[in-house]
């Protein structure tokens, strides 16, 4: 979880308007060359966050969304619904808990089954479908086709990590 603090609600209003359906945030004033008054505030980092530079600290766009928003802090994590890291439209965003924030990941690229939670075992000759709960994986069984190992994984989704956000302020 992100334990830095954001700036005050009141340094926020005064240097950035935040566009709600848009997502995006546009400085109200000059600050340097390359971030004059009605630019689009913020960068892309390596990871495909939006920062956004204040006071000389970087904050992730999709945390001061909330903030400037709602008004407080994210008590937890602020996931994206669609996964996509830069977009901060507030109908995108949502608390959740660390377990709920990764359920809602893409898969990983060292996944050479192209479907979550599913791997070939070779000795077994059989597809095998895994989730990860409670920081524990758990086995879902093996399978003769990769569709019956799919199915059992996203029902398994549904099962274990029931994504309803902790604070449904944005659903």
């Amino acid at each position: 979880m992100n334990t830095l603090s954001l700036p005050d609600i009141e340094r926020l209003r005064q240097l950035l308007d935040y566009d709600p359906v848009t997502g995006y945030f546009t400085w109200k004033e000059f600050r340097r060359w390359s971030a004059k008054k009605g630019d689009i505030a913020g960068t892309i980092t390596s990871k495909g966050y939006i920062n956004i530079s204040i006071d000389g600290v970087d904050y992730k766009a999709h945390r001061l969304a909330w903030k400037i928003s709602y008004n407080e802090d994210p008590i937890n994590q602020v996931d994206h619904i669609d996964r996509n890291k830069t977009n901060n439209k507030l109908s995108n965003l949502r608390i959740v808990n660390n377990q709920q924030n990764q359920i809602n990941t893409n898969i990983q690229r060292n996944n050479s089954s192209g479907v979550k939670g599913v791997y070939f075992n070779k000795k077994q000759n059989k597809w095998i479908a895994r989730i990860g709960f409670n920081y524990k994986k758990v086995n879902l069984g093996s399978f003769e086709t990769i569709e019956e190992a799919k199915v059992t994984y996203e029902n398994a989704v549904k099962k274990y990590h029931k994504m309803s956000a902790i604070n449904e302020k944005a659903a």
